[in-house]
Formats: structure tokens, C-alpha cells, sequence
């Protein structure tokens, strides 16, 4: 049970990092936040089930 509350703890840091990074693009460059975060967070998760 303790590595499917990890593996969570993993995604929502990374969901996290994906909302850091779509608010920085979009102080620095202009660009939209959401299709950034969108894309941002679905590649982490797609990393994390193919782990």
C-alpha cells in the first residue's frame, strides 16, 4: 500500500512541476498556460505508467 501512496505522491509532484513550468513559459515566452500544463502533465504521466 505504501508504493501506491508513493507512486501518487510522485505524480503530484509532477503535475506540480508541470504547473510551474506552463506559469514560467508563460511569463518568459507568451505562451498559453493550459495546452503548456496540459501537455506538461500528460507526458508525466505518461512516463509514470510506463514505468
Amino acid at each position: 500500500m505504501g508504493f501506491v501512496w508513493a507512486r501518487l505522491i510522485v505524480l503530484l509532484a509532477g503535475w506540480l512541476a508541470a504547473l510551474a513550468t506552463a506559469l514560467t513559459a508563460s511569463a518568459l515566452l507568451a505562451t498559453p498556460r493550459l495546452s503548456v500544463f496540459l501537455v506538461s502533465g500528460g507526458l508525466w504521466t505518461a512516463v509514470m505508467l510506463l514505468d
